[in-house]
């Protein structure tokens, strides 16, 4: 039986981000946007550098049209809807992209929307920065609505059969909807329209098949500018299309937890809790890194000196392609969690370097990653499904490496960068150090200072021409 509500959640959330003003923003926040869009805009430009890259730059290109808006790294200027789909495609080709609450890669589905209809329409950073927002508070309050990636099966937490991030494209939509001036009720169409659109989840297999567009975040980030687009045309959406469950069922939920669509909305700012990512690797591989940095911080091994490594964590880690000791792509070594390893024990800076062919076949990193062992604790089985329908983001991880004729051993719950965990936030300092790894290989020095100075200051910019302009890789 669906479920329909009286409530008008969908209008509610539309009226939130038209509304929304600047000043109700607390500075602390508008900060961690400006952070968010510095991480972001390095991904993207670590992206760029990618041989992944070349087929969607070549087909946007080839395509051409208004030049309303930048594409990262070449500079070159396509209608907002192209730049937004190649620009968040670059941002996810190295998986070094925030996470939130281990479920959500909404933020570039949220800010390159964004940045495409503010260089469109000639917004300020200010402008920016309130639509960013907005938008990540709405996409991170629809995740939060479908809740995990698992569900509960026969008193069982088990994987949900198909998976996918289209459902971001509410974040998109929000964030290009408020650019364009849409009021409460023409925001209500927008985030009907590009909802209805959604790209549909893909099973398990599919999603792993599709190597180069693995989350769809570019389709449902052009199809969010699309979205708002229409609306401001005149298109009629439908309107109550988070108000009952007709729509968690058509992207692979039951239900739609539809408070939490409007929970706290406008007092607790959830784009402050998301996980920044220091390593260029999937968000649920980062408890074992993690664990793994600290025995070798304390401890100092040679790669030579380590008998054995075994790593007891989430039960996926243990099938592919998180067990997958041989990747032969970046996909894949995004993926694989003993492959990881070898990197973090050679002290392959995390960025860029960490993708390199040749790191595909190098000897040392497959004599590293023979040694790694993955147990699957049952634990977090239980503690998933005790945190259900929410996604769990206490992950108790343990690593226990053999050297020396000794075992060192170290425990993770959480992972650097995690937002929602004062300890484990990255510093300005951290965050800028990440932006410089990731486009050291394409920016010069010079070039890098004044982004980040730029990004920083996002929302005292006058015009947001004036950092996308720093975004095109020098010839």
């Amino acid at each position: 039986m669906v479920m329909t509500a009286t409530r008008r959640y969908t209008q509610e959330l539309a009226a939130f981000v038209a509304q929304l003003a600047h000043d109700d923003i607390p500075q602390a926040i508008r900060h961690e946007a400006e952070r968010l869009a510095l991480d972001l805009l390095g991904c993207a430009l670590g992206g760029w550098a990618q041989p992944d890259a070349r087929p969607p730059l070549a087909v946007v290109h080839a395509l051409g049209g208004a030049p309303e808006a930048t594409v990262i790294g070449d500079g070159a200027r396509l209608p907002a809807p192209l730049a937004a789909f190649v620009n968040t495609r670059l941002a996810n080709l190295l998986d070094a992209d925030d996470v939130f609450r281990n479920v959500g890669h909404h933020s570039p589905v949220a800010f390159f929307p964004a940045l495409a209809v503010a260089e469109r329409t000639r917004a300020s950073g200010r402008e920016l920065v309130t639509a960013f927002v907005a938008g990540y508070e709405v996409g991170a309050r629809v995740v939060l609505a479908l809740g995990s990636m698992f569900e509960l099966v026969d008193g069982t937490a088990r994987p949900r059969d198909t998976t996918g991030f289209g459902h971001s494209i509410f974040a998109g939509a929000a964030a290009a909807g408020r650019l364009l001036g849409l009021d409460a009720a023409r925001l209500a169409h927008a985030l009907g329209i590009a909802g209805a659109n959604t790209p549909a989840p893909l099973s398990h297999k599919s999603l792993h098949d599709q190597a180069h567009a693995k989350y769809q975040l570019d389709w449902t980030a052009a199809g969010a500018v699309m979205g708002a687009l229409l609306a401001a045309a005149g298109q009629a959406g439908p309107v109550t299309i988070l108000d009952d469950d007709h729509y968690p069922r058509a992207v692979g939920y039951r239900t739609l937890a539809r408070e939490e669509l409007v929970r706290d909305l406008g007092q607790r700012w959830r784009i402050a809790e998301t996980s920044l990512k220091p390593y260029p690797h999937c968000r649920h591989t980062h408890y074992a890194l993690d664990a793994l940095g600290a025995i070798l911080d304390a401890h100092p091994l040679a790669p030579a000196e380590i008998e054995r490594i075994v790593i007891r964590g989430l039960g996926s880690y243990t099938v592919p392609p998180w067990s997958e000791r041989r990747p032969r792509t970046t996909y894949a070594a995004q993926f694989s969690l003993p492959y990881a390893v070898a990197m973090r024990v050679l002290g392959v800076p995390p960025g860029p370097a960490w993708h390199e062919p040749a790191r595909f076949a190098d000897p040392a990193v497959h004599a590293l990653a023979d040694r790694v062992e993955l147990v699957a604790d049952p634990r977090l089985r239980e503690l998933i499904a005790a945190a259900l329908p929410q996604p769990l983001v206490d992950v108790p991880t343990t690593v226990t490496v053999w050297a020396r004729g000794r075992q060192f051993e170290a425990t993770v719950h959480h992972a650097r960068g995690d937002g929602f965990d004062p300890a484990c936030r990255l510093t300005d300092d951290e965050v800028v150090a990440k932006f410089r790894r990731l486009t050291e290989p394409v920016l010069p020095r010079a070039q890098q200072d004044r982004l980040i100075e730029h990004a920083l200051g996002l929302d005292r910019l006058a015009q947001v021409d004036t950092l996308t302009a720093l975004t095109a890789v020098p010839r």
